[in-house]
């Protein structure tokens, strides 16, 4: 079979097509050198305790934070802060963002702050309420340039209406720094519970070279 990428067979005969087939995608993932894969970094059962490191954030540009059926002992939030040096502390203070609240009932806000403590992931986190959403990150360890995120959440009102709540918006904190590490977190008050899981990922950036005979 002709191949459409260059990859571990550099001395191939065959002509190449162009094309990447099923086999040849699932190689290249295996071999971390598809472009635009995501490679897990670490993940968390969030299963109890209120606050998740994650102090190994490798090379990437671009990072992804998911976190799905997400429950905890009492009503509270989702937060990230980031980290300068390694995870010993984390910022708590000078993170700007442009968030827009919605319900399921019609209801929707707009929120803005250039003085957050946090980055805030999601509108709810409850008793047997679940809450799924994901944090893009991007230039988090590029000493030169500041660090911006995209968040989405979906998750479920604790009234009896059940309302479907969503927050979504952007963040930024206006440093030039390295940042190195993350931490998640709830409020201290409460734990998380039930089957839930944190994840980071690295958006891989090598390229697939294609080969035109």
């Amino acid at each position: 079979m002709p191949y459409g990428y260059l990859g571990t067979q550099p001395n191939q005969t065959i002509k190449n097509t162009g094309v990447l087939s099923v086999t040849d995608v699932n190689s290249l993932i295996r071999d971390g050198n598809f472009g635009g894969s995501l490679q897990l970094i670490q993940e968390y059962d969030a299963t109890s305790g209120d606050y998740f490191d994650f102090t190994n954030l490798g090379s990437y540009k671009i990072h992804f934070l998911d976190f799905y059926d997400i429950s905890a002992t009492g009503t509270t939030e989702l937060y990230v802060r980031l980290s300068n040096n390694g995870g010993s502390t984390f910022i708590a203070s000078g993170y700007h963002y442009a968030l827009q609240f919605g319900r399921s009932d019609g209801y929707f806000i707009g929120e803005n702050s250039t003085t957050s403590t946090d980055i805030r992931l999601d509108c709810r986190v409850d008793v047997n309420r679940e809450s799924n959403g994901f944090l893009y990150l991007y230039d988090l360890i590029n000493p030169n340039k500041y660090s911006y995120g995209i968040t989405h959440n979906i998750s479920l009102d604790s009234d009896a209406s059940a309302s479907l709540r969503t927050i979504y918006g952007n963040y930024a904190y206006p440093v030039a720094e390295t940042h190195n590490a993350l931490r998640v977190f709830i409020s201290s008050s409460y734990s998380l519970t039930g089957a839930g899981k944190i994840r980071l990922f690295g958006l891989q950036e090598k390229k697939v070279w294609v080969q035109w005979d």
